[in-house]
């Protein structure tokens, strides 16, 4: 079934498995990690807005916030 609908495989294969899933699961860890941190926004975790536009703007300035915070914080550590 897997075949027919051309679904991959979101985790790390089993040993057992034919073919082998090429995934980073490292790179896979970091985006989750970066969700979970992007969900600590009311705004975001509940989805208040009906508007796909208006949520999606709130995605970027989550991002652009959560990115603008990384850089502060290193600059402070300088």
């Amino acid at each position: 079934m897997k075949r027919n609908r051309r679904i991959n495989l979101i985790t790390e294969a089993r040993i057992n498995q034919r073919e082998r899933n090429p995934i980073d699961v490292s790179s896979r860890i970091t985006i989750e990690h970066f969700n979970s941190l992007l969900k600590q926004n009311k705004a975001i975790n509940t989805r208040y807005d009906k508007n796909i536009r208006a949520y999606e703007a709130i995605i970027y300035l989550g991002c652009v916030s959560r990115g603008l915070n990384v850089i502060f914080k290193f600059l402070y550590d300088l």
